[in-house]
């Protein structure tokens, strides 16, 4: 019976997380950083450089409108700057030279 029972809650579990993944098209990244750029020119950013969860409603929405049937939420515009941001500090670490000479 726990076997049964383990067997369903890990079926269930990874089917969750496969429907939770959200593979974006080039075209909806391309339209996410656009949108990224215009909130910043704007000024919806605080002076601390990070964005209200406001900002990323909007951007969703703003999203929609571009991309009727992407169906994004504000949670997968804020992971999406997110992943993003972690990459770029990534890459600028790896080109930043060292203070080690």
């Amino acid at each position: 019976m726990a076997v049964g029972m383990f067997e369903e809650w890990r079926a269930r579990g990874l089917a969750g997380q496969i429907m939770d993944k959200r593979m974006w098209s080039k075209e909806e990244t391309e339209a996410f950083v656009g949108f990224m750029e215009e909130f910043v020119i704007d000024g919806t950013r605080p002076d601390c450089g990070q964005f209200k969860n406001t900002t990323f409603e909007k951007l969703a929405l703003k999203m929609i409108e571009r991309f009727p049937n992407c169906m994004l939420t504000s949670k997968h515009c804020r992971n999406k700057h997110k992943r993003m941001k972690e990459k770029y500090q990534y890459a600028e670490a790896k080109i930043s030279p060292t203070s080690f000479y």
